[in-house]
C-alpha cells in the first residue's frame, strides 16, 4: 500500500508538470504571434514611408539627395533582412525565437534612426 500510495504520488506530480509545461508553451506562441503580429504591422508602415523618402531623395539635388539616396538604399536593405529574420521566425520553436526576437528588435531600431536621419537630412 505504501508503495501505491509513492507511485500515486510521482505520477500526480508528473502529471502537474505536464500540464504546467504544456501552458507555457501555450504562452509563449501567444507572444510569439502577437510579437509576429507588431513586426508585421510596422515593416508595411515602413515600406510605406521609405516609399515617401525614396520619392523625397530623388526629387533633392546635390550632396544631400545623394546622402539621402544612399541611406535609403541602406534602409532598404534593412527593411529586407528584417522581412528575411520574421520568415525565420515563424518556422523557429519556442527555444530559438528570443534570439531572433533580439535580432529583430535591434533591425527596427537602426531601421527607425536611419529614416529620422533621412529626414533630418532633407530638411537641411
Amino acid at each position: 500500500m505504501k508503495h501505491f500510495l509513492t507511485f500515486s504520488f510521482i505520477a500526480l506530480m508528473a502529471c502537474v508538470f505536464i500540464i504546467s509545461c504544456e501552458k507555457q508553451t501555450e504562452e509563449v506562441e501567444q507572444e510569439k504571434q502577437k510579437y509576429e503580429r507588431k513586426i508585421s504591422a510596422k515593416l508595411k508602415e515602413l515600406e510605406k514611408e521609405i516609399k515617401d523618402v525614396t520619392t523625397k531623395a530623388e526629387e533633392t539635388a546635390s550632396e544631400a539627395g545623394a546622402e539621402m539616396n544612399k541611406k535609403t538604399e541602406n534602409l532598404k536593405a534593412l527593411r529586407a533582412d528584417a522581412e528575411r529574420k520574421l520568415k525565420k521566425m515563424k518556422s523557429t520553436g519556442e527555444e530559438g525565437w528570443k534570439e531572433i526576437k533580439t535580432e529583430l528588435d535591434e533591425i527596427m531600431q537602426t531601421l527607425e534612426n536611419t529614416l529620422k536621419e533621412i529626414e533630418q537630412t532633407a530638411h537641411k
